[in-house]
């Protein structure tokens, strides 16, 4: 299956390294695709298996796509990843630092497609929460 991940720091690259060890192939989108930590993981894995891009290049290669970006720019990756290339998948919210367990992304995307949103705190080890509009 091919992954898109949004979010290339330390959640989006072990997710990544965890797809890529069941055989999938992962692009990892950015703001900078081309910064060391990417190609530096890059070149641990097998070529044929990971691929970097921008939100919107990650997103539209992902037939199940990952939001593993920081709170703070998630709104801002989700728009430059343009919402519509979310649409008829299952997204997974890994979204780091979410303020709340009850924003749900699928506000902001606005599209077709079923959300898997991932919550923890020091006092909810993990919550799964799945919407389908």
């Amino acid at each position: 299956m091919k992954i898109g991940i949004l979010g290339s720091g330390d959640v989006g690259r072990k997710l990544a390294d965890g797809f890529i060890e069941l055989g999938h192939t992962v692009k990892i989108g950015s703001r900078n695709p081309n910064q060391d930590k990417i190609t530096e993981w890059m070149a641990k894995h097998d070529k044929t298996k990971v691929l970097s891009g921008t939100f919107a290049e990650a997103t539209s290669f992902g037939e199940l796509d990952v939001i593993a970006t920081l709170w703070t720019g998630t709104v801002d990756a989700i728009k430059m990843a343009d919402p519509k290339n979310f649409a008829n998948k299952i997204v997974i919210d890994v979204t780091v630092d979410k303020p709340c367990i009850f924003f749900n992304i699928k506000q902001i995307i606005k599209a077709t497609s079923y959300i898997v949103t991932l919550y923890t705190s020091n006092y909810i080890n993990l919550v799964a929460i799945v919407t389908n509009w």
